[in-house]
This record gives structure tokens, sequence and C-alpha cells, in this order.
């Protein structure tokens, strides 16, 4: 409500405080692991300019020039590695040139540093084509970091956590969403906790999951319609079950993709728009893809009944959609619309030709980690 809001914007400005406008070398390693916990906890998108800013600052000052890469630990080698490259900047792979022995392994001074190997392992993953000291360092600080969980030499329970967390599947390869959903979690246990991050990133969270059940109350409208289409035009009552489920999956996929709540009209659209080419077999998607090419109205009864709805459906969502932008942004997107999803159409129809010709028609189903987590997402709040 709009107490909540209030509570919201309030601590958004003392958190948008914290960071600074430009930071020495003393404190860079805490500005760099701030802009991670932000990034972490499912936060920085309300702080977007100010973390550029730092960033594009830091880059410049202090890794642009490879003679203060000596003056830097691994941990600060790695974690900035981490977040510029992750933001654009372009920092070569000789940066971690030197945390191999003669023999090839990595040196004891750097398996020590637990953090800084496991920011070193996560800063692998940005690799580009054949950045072999990069390819080799991923290798060398994934056996290095097992070793010392077998071992039980790592006593600090929140490293143990994240550790564990990185092995299991990297943060590159996680989606923001369910990262922070574990994440606000993993942070509780640190040491180094900061109050008020923890209490903005839980009350955002919460928030958050407020827009995605009523995203799910929105597109519960459109199963009932859907329902209602396959029982009449095809007799078909064995397909409700499945059409109500799709479509909370379609919520679920959305709300990973376009998640913070700056993207609710993204999110609302794509949910609709993508129920049209679930049912349809091989031959009637042709004919859609056509008349969306053509994009006429008359066109529309060259197809069967239930995709004329499908149609009308897109051709009021993307008018929606022009309207809204013309309105907020002033700028008439119609016609590039139209193009845009006749590309995704055509495009789409030949991976549903591949996907027929190789598999046939089937339907996957989740499995209970599976549920629990997408449970999770939309209906276990944050306390």
């Amino acid at each position: 409500g709009e107490k909540h809001k209030t509570t919201s914007d309030n601590l958004k400005e003392k958190v948008r405080s914290m960071i600074p406008k430009e930071t020495s070398m003393e404190n860079l390693l805490s500005t760099l692991q701030l802009v991670d916990d932000l990034q972490r906890l499912g936060i920085s998108y309300h702080f977007k300019d100010e973390i550029s800013n730092v960033l594009n600052m830091i880059y410049g000052c202090y890794y642009e020039s490879c003679e203060n890469w000596n003056k830097m630990n691994l941990n600060l080698k790695a974690l900035g590695f981490r977040l510029l490259r992750q933001h654009g900047y372009h920092i070569p792979q000789e940066i971690f040139e030197d945390i191999k022995d003669e023999s090839g392994s990595i040196k004891d001074n750097v398996c020590a540093d637990v953090v800084g190997m496991l920011n070193l392992y996560e800063a692998s993953f940005y690799a580009i084509h054949e950045e072999n000291i990069l390819d080799e360092t991923r290798e060398l600080t994934r056996k290095c970091l097992r070793e010392e969980l077998e071992k039980n030499n790592i006593v600090n329970k929140s490293t143990r956590m994240l550790i564990s967390h990185a092995l299991e599947l990297p943060l590159l390869w996680r989606l923001p969403r369910f990262e922070s959903t574990w994440f606000i979690e993993a942070y509780k246990e640190r040491s180094d906790m900061i109050p008020l991050l923890l209490e903005f990133a839980k009350l955002d969270y919460n928030i958050l999951q407020g827009v995605h059940q009523e995203d799910l109350k929105h597109i519960s409208r459109y199963a009932i319609l859907y329902v209602f289409l396959v029982v009449l035009v095809f007799g078909f009552p064995y397909l409700v079950c499945h059409i109500i489920i799709l479509n909370i999956h379609l919520v679920i996929w959305w709300a990973g993709l376009y998640w913070n709540q700056k993207l609710e009209f993204a999110r609302d659209r794509m949910v609709e728009n993508d129920m049209y080419d679930v049912y349809g077999t091989l031959d009637e998607l042709e004919r859609f893809t056509e008349v969306v090419r053509r994009w006429d109205l008359n066109a529309v009864e060259e197809l069967p009944e239930y995709m004329k709805l499908c149609f009308l459906g897109l051709n009021n969502t993307i008018n929606e959609m022009g309207y809204h932008t013309l309105t907020n942004q002033g700028s008439f997107v119609i016609p590039y619309v139209q193009k845009v999803v006749y590309m995704e159409c055509a495009s789409n129809l030949g991976r549903m030709g591949q996907f027929t010709y190789e598999r046939g028609d089937i339907f996957g189903a989740p499995d209970d980690v599976y549920k629990n987590h997408l449970s999770a997402l939309l209906f276990d709040p944050k306390s």
C-alpha cells in the first residue's frame, strides 16, 4: 500500500546516499562490494545511474592502466574484473597472469584467499573467445574451492554457502530474480551485513511479489477465456488444466526476465502475446504468420476461429502498446512493433517446424524442486 511505498522511497534514498561519487584505493574494495551486494539483493535497478557513474570512475582511475594492477590483491582484481566486464568495460585477462607458479598450479597465497578465489572463479565465466588464461583459471579455482570445502577448511558459514552456491551454478548463469531470493537469506548470515540494505531488499522483494501476484490475477482472465475457447472450438475439456497451468508458467517466465517493477508494462504485454503459438499446429502457424506479415484485418477470415480471436487480441494489444508509448514518450511505434512481431513469428515458425520434426508435439512437466521455486517466488514474502 501507500505506507509501504513511502517507507520504500525513504529507504531507497538512504541507500542511494551510501553509493560514493568517488573513491580511493583504500575504500575501493568496499565500494565494489556494495555494488555487488546491490545487484545480488535485486535492488540495483533503483540506482542504475549512480552505479554506472561510480564504475566508470573506478575503471578510469584504477583498472584501465595495468600499472595499478600490482597494487591490488587477488580479491580486488577479481571482483573489479567481474563487475566491470559485466557492465561492458573490457579489462584484459592478463590481470590474472601472475596467479600461477612455474609448475602451472595456483600459488599458495592465492589458494589461501578463499574469498578472492571465489570471486576469481565467478570472474572467469566472463571470458570471451580464446581467453585461455581465464579458461584455465576457471578449472584451477573450481578444483581448489572443491578441495577447501571437502577438507572443511572454511570456517566462515557465509563463505561456505557462497562457495557451494557458486560451484552448483555460477552467478552469470543465474536468473537475477531467483538469485535475489536466495541471496537475501544468505546476506543475513554475513558478519558485514548492512541492516539498511537488508531491510530495503526485503521490502522491495515483497512489493515486487505483490506486482507478480497482480500479474497472475490479470493473466487468469485470459486463462478463463482460453478454457472456454478450447472447449467450444475443440471440445477438449481435458486441456483445461493444462491451459491454466501453462498461463501461470508464462507469468513465471516473464517474472524471471522482466522482473523489476519498472518493467510491468513489458511483462504484461509479453505474457499476453506468448499464448498464441502454444496451441497451433504447424500448418495453422504458417497461415497465422502470413496474416501477421500482411497485417490485414480482412485476411483474418483465412484463419481458424480460435486464431481469429488470437490475432485480433494481438492487434488490440499492439494498439494499446502504441497508445501507451505515444502518450508517455511521444513516439509512434506501431509499424515497428508489427514488424518485430512478424520477425518473431517467422523465427518461431522455423523453430516450431524443427522441433515438431525432431520430437513431435510434447509438453514437459516440472519436477517438485522447480514447483517449490515457483511457489516461493510468487507467494513467500521475505521477513
